[in-house]
């Protein structure tokens, strides 16, 4: 336009239009400048992603309007300085919030938050060609995104050591090696071709020319069907005026003027009657408004004919467009890697040739396929951290919706081996609560109870704890481990309160006192079931039959007190043989090892006394009783030193009395015999036979 306003003629001429023209595009620049900072505050304010396509192009319009500073000098420049500076503004505000983030496994939440910010800011991809300073802070949130969960999916992998070390290294240098092949890729002269016409990816350009065919499509169809109705309803009309007319008239001309004219020039009343009533009946007052009608429909008709035309263009001309652009795209596709772009960025990257970086990704690849191929063995020593695991499970989740490939990968590998891990982990609890169960179910010399009765409660509380934590809870399908344990555990609280109801009516305290032992080690299950066994558990049944192994217990305290005071140490060791079987409470234990120990040491006692009081006396005639007593008191205290029972309730002086009581009294007695054999020998002396026969007579019984 400037050209031609240089010929005089034409300046005066084209004034008008010209400065109308500019005002107007002086209008438009501010106008896009407030939709570019609407856009920004929409942005903050909403979730989802904005589509950025409409103000690429907008932008991409503008910037072949940079002519306009010739006319308005600056313009132009201020107003995409503006426009940059709010986008800026916009992209380090994104990034500052991003370096806030928490993405720590703890705040799984947070990845929701990041993956918001990192879809807000590759949405301004399409502004990058008007505003290039947005790409380093794409560039910057996007590396920052990837390297923070990456570091959590690398603490994942260390804390339950899920996969092989070499094996999980490879595959994270694989997918390192993709990334680069897909960044090349993007250097593709024919990527770059569809960025400049404002489009991501050749599946974006695709999935417009889709959606366009099929809005299309959906439209026509609609104005085709509304097209038959109303062509249906035109044959009604025309039927209506036919039927009319042969009421009417006998004529026969089909023009639907002259049927009006021939109508209204009828004379016969009853014609016209029999047509009024045919109209009336078809709901129209007069032929005039059937015309009318005819007339208005006819109309819509071929407005909608026309609107089917004119979708047909506009979809050749659009479908046009987005076609040509594929088909470039195609023919640039076909060029190879080979653009300075790629090779210099392959050279960064350390790789001479597209084809070099290919050729180590299917080393790799192979690589991993073999060693993968290799099961992973867990070996389970402590207990699961099961609040980090379902932190990680929900972490590893809000990663699956990521859009970015790489992230979304790693999230898969991770959340498959994690369950897989936890799972087994469940198999294992599981065994260990079993195992653990069975131990205690029989009692024998190589297992106390009582050992596993700690592990098996710390198992069961780990078991239960886990309902705090729903997706491990799922994951290692503790429901029915639990709904299973408590079943087996109700089924043998039953067997064991009918065996020790059986023992103790058949009064077999040591099978009663076995199966006390297990009620009491297994009350540890009792929380476990505590809605099941309903305040009746193990703890019960020990307390319930104890108390009845107390009566027998104290039963035979007072039998072998009994036996003790009469001296009957025979019964006294086997009513301590039969006590084995009712355990003794230390009180009445230290009573019986009271009585035995005065009652022997009283024995010996005795018996060292009256020997002591026969020397010189055992000749005698009326000392045969105590002759007689010491003889039965040296064999009580003989049988007593032989039974180990009591022996073994003994202090060791008393023990030690015992053993030398043997030679101590019988150095006693050969003295006093000794003694005697003098004394018969002076009866004798004396010609006192009859004296000297009877002490003969006395020492014969010693």
């Amino acid at each position: 336009m400037d050209a031609l306003r240089t010929i005089p003629e034409l300046d005066t001429k084209t004034a008008g239009t010209y400065y109308h023209s500019i005002e107007n595009i002086h209008g438009y620049m501010p106008h896009l400048l407030g939709e570019v900072e609407k856009l920004v505050i929409a942005i903050d304010q909403q979730s989802g992603i904005t589509n950025y396509r409409y103000l690429a192009r907008s932008l991409s319009r503008l910037k072949n309007a940079e002519w306009i500073n010739q006319v308005s000098p600056g313009a132009y420049d201020n107003l995409m300085r503006r426009i940059t500076e709010e986008l800026m503004q916009y992209a380090c505000q994104l990034e500052d919030s991003l370096m806030k983030i928490n993405f720590s496994l703890k705040c799984p939440e947070n990845v929701s938050i990041a993956k918001e910010i990192v879809e807000k800011i590759e949405s301004t991809r399409d502004l990058e060609r008007s505003v290039p300073e947005l790409e380093k802070y794409r560039s910057n949130i996007r590396q920052r995104f990837l390297r923070c969960t990456q570091d959590a999916f690398n603490r994942i992998q260390k804390t339950f050591n899920l996969q092989d070390k070499d094996v999980y290294q490879i595959k994270q240098h694989l997918k390192e090696l993709q990334e680069i092949q897909q960044e090349c890729s993007n250097l593709h002269p024919a990527c770059i071709f569809l960025q400049k016409q404002g489009y991501a990816s050749i599946n974006m350009l695709n999935s417009d020319i889709d959606e366009l065919k099929a809005k299309n499509k959906q439209e026509i169809e609609v104005l085709t069907a509304a097209q038959r109705d109303m062509e249906s309803e035109l044959q009604n009309l025309n039927l209506i005026v036919q039927k009319s007319t042969n009421l009417s008239s006998s004529s026969t001309d089909e023009d639907v003027f002259g049927i009006f004219s021939d109508m209204i020039g009828l004379d016969s009343q009853k014609r016209r009657s029999q047509t009024e009533t045919y109209l009336r009946s078809s709901e129209y007052s007069s032929i005039e408004s059937v015309y009318e009608k005819f007339s208005n429909v006819r109309k819509k008709h071929r407005q909608i004919s026309q609107r089917i035309e004119d979708q047909r263009a506009e979809l050749r001309i659009s479908l046009g467009r987005l076609e040509s652009i594929k088909k470039e795209h195609d023919l640039l596709i076909d060029v190879g890697h080979s653009s300075s772009k790629e090779v210099s960025f392959l050279q960064e990257k350390g790789f001479d040739s597209y084809e070099l970086l290919s050729k180590n990704i299917q080393e790799k690849e192979r690589i991993f396929n073999e060693r993968g191929q290799n099961q992973q063995s867990y070996h389970f020593s402590g207990r699961l951290d099961a609040s980090t695991a379902n932190s990680a499970l929900v972490y590893i989740s809000q990663c699956e919706k990521v859009g970015h490939d790489r992230v979304r990968e790693n999230a898969t590998d991770a959340n498959e081996n994690l369950r897989k891990y936890i799972k087994e982990y469940g198999i294992f609890l599981k065994q260990e609560i079993n195992m653990k169960f069975n131990y205690m179910r029989t009692i024998d010399d190589e297992r106390d109870p009582f050992l596993y009765s700690q592990d098996l409660e710390m198992r069961l509380q780990e078991l239960s704890s886990s309902s705090k934590f729903a997706h491990v809870f799922e994951c290692i399908n503790a429901a029915e481990t639990v709904e299973d344990l408590q079943q087996k555990f109700l089924e043998f609280h039953r067997i064991l309160s009918s065996k020790m109801e059986e023992y103790k009516n058949a009064s077999k305290i040591k099978e009663l006192r076995d199966q006390v032992i297990i009620a009491q080690a297994l009350a540890c299950v009792d929380r476990f079931c505590a809605n099941i066994l309903a305040g009746n558990g193990f703890a019960d049944l020990y307390k319930q039959y104890q108390r009845e192994i107390h009566k027998e217990c104290r039963i035979a305290y007072k039998t072998v007190l009994d036996y003790i005071s009469k001296g009957d140490y025979p019964n006294v060791d086997m009513a301590l043989s039969d006590i084995q079987d009712k355990p003794l409470n230390p009180r009445d234990k230290a009573q019986i090892q009271n009585d035995l120990h005065c009652s022997l040491n009283k024995l010996m006692n005795d018996t060292k006394s009256i020997a002591n009081w026969l020397s010189g006396k055992v000749e005698r005639e009326d000392n045969r009783n105590q002759i007689t007593e010491i003889k039965e008191n040296i064999e009580k205290i003989r049988i007593a030193c032989n039974k180990h029972m009591i022996m073994k309730l003994l202090d060791e002086d008393t023990q030690t009395s015992l053993k030398k009581f043997d030679n101590e009294i019988n150095e006693t007695l050969s003295r006093i015999i000794l003694k005697g054999l003098n004394s018969i020998e002076a009866f004798m002396d004396a010609d006192s036979f009859s004296e000297a026969e009877h002490g003969m007579e006395t020492l014969s019984k010693v």
